[in-house]
């Protein structure tokens, strides 16, 4: 007991007065609580099953050392509670389960991470971001055979959800179709980027994501969605797609903006769902289908769904560019369905 009495108070002084906190590839773990302006530091090249959790501090900066280092297996970072953290330059490799999880923090910034062949489930997260978080800044990292949802914005209640959100300049690539690892499962999951649920109480939140100058090559997954918007008031722009086989989709929500957009080479570029979106000087080029609207399965005045497919409705496709595409915009309708109503098309060039 004494012993342990003194390591605590060593442990405390230590926390306490700003040193750096140095973590080497031997520890398995780390909990941090009330940690003030220090430096985490991880200073060998290779680090296996490894759970860092920071709860209640702030002025943080996570590091390394070695530019070549690799975390792989295990490997699990719990923020919680927490503000001011810069998580800058680590590569993530191999690694098994929700990777990054961001709660109930505010000003958040993910620099220059690297990861590769991360996830074990197709549902599971890389970067997942729940509670009342806010001012958050993905930056420049690269996901590269995502075997995960990449990127997961969750809402499950009304009262704390995530807001002012920035996914920027980030690369996605290289996605298998998550029957390729996944052979025994419905085919869903391991989108690039989901923002919000979709739950009836959910749907209709104003998260006001940005998500802009962003990277999409060869991208499969669920073969349905790239990006999938279960939310509000979102803006998409000037990302670029190439040969992916699934879309930007607006799943459910209303007034999200899709604007300045290329989609070269894709099976569908956009998919739309709800109300209120504009499509706005995207450009469309080499693509089977540019903008699919589909019959929906509820109306947007029911709001005791969970997830479902919503009529389109009130949607304005305006100065886009067509360019040697196979079908421009297609409208999917159906006897006793909801289909689309009042969309808007003009100003559109066709080439």
């Amino acid at each position: 007991m004494r012993n342990r009495i003194l390591l605590f108070i060593i442990f405390f002084c230590f926390v306490s007065y700003g040193q750096n906190i140095k973590i080497n590839s031997k520890e398995r773990a780390s909990k941090l609580s009330f940690v003030t302006s220090k430096k985490i530091i991880f200073v060998d090249k290779s680090y296996t099953d490894f759970h860092l959790k920071i709860e209640n501090s702030k002025d943080i900066e996570i590091i390394c050392e070695d530019a070549d280092l690799i975390l792989n297996g295990n490997i699990r970072f719990d923020i919680t509670n927490c503000e001011n953290v810069l998580i800058k330059g680590l590569n993530f490799k191999d690694t098994k389960g929700d990777l990054l999880r961001i709660t109930d923090s505010n000003n958040i910034i993910l620099e220059k991470l690297s990861f590769l062949s991360c996830g074990s489930y197709q549902t599971g997260s890389i970067v997942r971001i729940e509670g009342e978080t806010s001012n958050i800044k993905i930056e420049e990292c690269i996901f590269d055979d995502s075997r995960a949802m990449s990127i997961n914005i969750v809402t499950d209640s009304e009262e704390k959800f995530p807001h002012g959100i920035k996914i920027l300049k980030n690369k996605f690539k290289d996605i298998k179709d998550v029957k390729f690892y996944y052979p025994k499962s419905n085919g869903n999951g391991m989108e690039c980027i989901v923002l919000g649920r979709g739950y009836h109480n959910t749907m209709y939140l104003d998260l006001g994501i940005l998500v802009e100058g962003n990277y999409f090559e060869n991208i499969v997954g669920d073969n349905n969605e790239v990006i999938s918007i279960k939310s509000s008031k979102n803006l998409i722009k000037n990302n670029y797609f190439k040969n992916c086989t699934g879309s930007l989709t607006c799943r459910v929500g209303e007034g999200n903006i899709l604007k300045g957009n290329t989609f070269v080479d894709g099976k569908k570029a956009i998919r739309i769902f709800g109300k209120n979106h504009i499509i706005e000087d995207n450009l469309f080029q080499n693509n089977k289908v540019a903008i699919e609207l589909k019959y929906g399965d509820y109306s947007n005045n029911d709001i005791n769904i969970d997830n479902k497919y919503n009529q389109v409705e009130n949607l304005s496709i305006i100065n886009n560019v067509f360019v040697n595409g196979k079908e421009n915009i297609k409208t999917i309708t159906k006897k006793a369905k909801f289909n689309p109503i009042n969309v808007k098309v003009e100003g559109n060039k066709y080439d």
